[in-house]
């Protein structure tokens, strides 16, 4: 009777012993950014331009690729890759002032953030010009 009143005290602490440990969350492990394509779509106006925005989710390469130019596929267009500003594109050192129909911008994003494309008349148009653009980006 005396050594059951000892072990149940004993036991008692083994078992809250047992139902302690560290609670300690870990950190999740870091996903990585998965690449992205979005198609942008706009109209080029005579003298004009169009500004389309995508989110930038990490640091990385940015490829932007003219897919599409309606009614004429062989006019030229300008091309540039920028940061937006709330107002209007910043535009980075990435321009083609002579884009045609599949041309490609590659840049890179410095961080998470919005970019943007701009197409626009180089004097080439005398009509207005729906056009495509393809991103690939993070």
């Amino acid at each position: 009777m005396v050594r059951s009143l000892l072990l149940l005290p004993a036991l008692s602490l083994a078992l809250l012993a047992a139902g302690c440990g560290s609670d300690t969350p870990t950190a999740p492990a870091d996903t990585p950014a998965v690449q992205v394509t979005e198609t942008l779509f706009g109209t080029v106006t005579v003298n004009g331009g169009a500004t389309s925005t995508f989110d930038e989710a990490k640091a990385g390469s940015v490829t932007v690729q003219l897919t599409a130019l309606t009614p004429d596929d062989t006019v030229k267009v300008g091309l540039q890759l920028g940061t937006w500003n709330g107002t209007s594109c910043a535009i980075s050192s990435v321009v083609k002032d002579d884009a045609v129909l599949n041309s490609v911008l590659l840049g890179t994003a410095t961080g998470p953030g919005t970019l943007c494309v701009r197409v626009y008349d180089v004097g080439a148009l005398t009509q207005p010009t729906d056009f495509e653009v393809r991103v690939d980006h993070y």
